[in-house]
């Protein structure tokens, strides 16, 4: 078996703050962007299968024809 040398303690060795390297960081940051993102687009997923859902229940309704335009209000008139 191999012998582990003991760790000698002293001032610098106690007192030494170790940092994440500068890919760990990136790499932390990456992943984190990226459930923000996936968050946002299931966010979005979700509405979007609502909204279509609401569009196609007021359309088998027949009530998608009663929202008249504005433009289509403008050509009646003339």
């Amino acid at each position: 078996m191999l012998e582990q040398k003991p760790i000698e303690l002293t001032e610098d060795t106690l007192s030494k703050i170790s940092r994440p390297h500068r890919d760990a960081k990136s790499a932390i940051t990456d992943k984190t962007v990226k459930r923000i993102l996936h968050t946002e687009k299931v966010a979005v997923d979700a509405k979007t299968e609502r909204l279509k859902a609401a569009r196609l229940e007021r359309d088998s309704k027949g009530l998608g024809s009663l929202k008249v335009s504005r433009r289509a209000k403008k050509a009646e008139k003339n």
